[in-house]
């Protein structure tokens, strides 16, 4: 009788370490998972949070930036299309003509005062035109899902024209959160590429209609 007792014994014994290891390959497998997500929220440059925090400021407040003190939020065309005194100093400091498209102008300014506050240059096209700065930015630069401290390019049709957007960041799979230079505050699924002045948006990262998504400038990616 004893020899069963040991041997119900040594079963349990087994069944018991059993879950035990299991308990810690569980464990294991979970930390495994923390660690993946922590190396997927690796911060992309050693500058990334300094750089977001200061683009925000110049955004909301503009005490910061070099070449104007009104917060890009705030600009507006007061002056008729594409005309105000703050967007009018901004298109011609970026080399631009009176009353031009200023999508991309607007991005280029952001780009010159992040460069001038932590001195440092971006390897990129210095142009107004959406589809120019986007056929001539390198390659490596270039990539299909958006971020923060990105500059997304839309391009109508087959024209060589389009629309650019300041990413703030991804809200989901198919949308991303965006500050604009020349667009409307109306909510739609199209892009008002000629509006009103500058606004917060939410964007389809795919595109509207003939306004299609070319993809996105990792612009921390450029810093030489």
């Amino acid at each position: 009788m004893e020899w069963i007792k040991n041997f119900f014994k040594n079963i349990l014994a087994a069944i018991n370490g059993s879950l035990i290891t299991k308990e810690k390959t569980n464990e294991e497998i979970s930390k495994d998972k923390d660690e993946k997500d922590k190396t997927s929220q690796k911060v992309r440059h050693k500058l990334e949070s300094e750089i977001a925090a200061y683009i925000d400021d110049l955004i909301m407040k503009g005490a910061q930036n070099p070449f104007t003190k009104t917060p890009y939020k705030d600009f507006r065309e007061s002056e008729g299309k594409n005309r105000s005194k703050d967007i009018d100093a901004l298109i011609i400091r970026n080399g631009g003509n009176m009353a031009d498209a200023y999508c991309m102008f607007g991005c280029q300014d952001i780009l010159r005062a992040v460069e001038i506050k932590f001195n440092i240059k971006f390897d990129l096209p210095k142009t107004g035109s959406t589809q120019k700065f986007f056929n001539n930015t390198k390659p490596e630069y270039k990539t299909s899902t958006p971020d923060r401290l990105m500059i997304g390019i839309y391009q109508h049709g087959d024209e060589y024209k389009g629309h650019a957007i300041w990413c703030l960041g991804k809200q989901d799979k198919k949308q991303v959160a965006t500050f604009e230079f020349n667009t409307s505050p109306d909510a739609g699924k199209e892009v008002i590429r000629d509006g009103q002045g500058c606004y917060f948006k939410t964007r389809n990262i795919e595109g509207y209609g003939d306004m299609r998504m070319r993809g996105f400038v990792d612009i921390l990616k450029a810093i030489k």
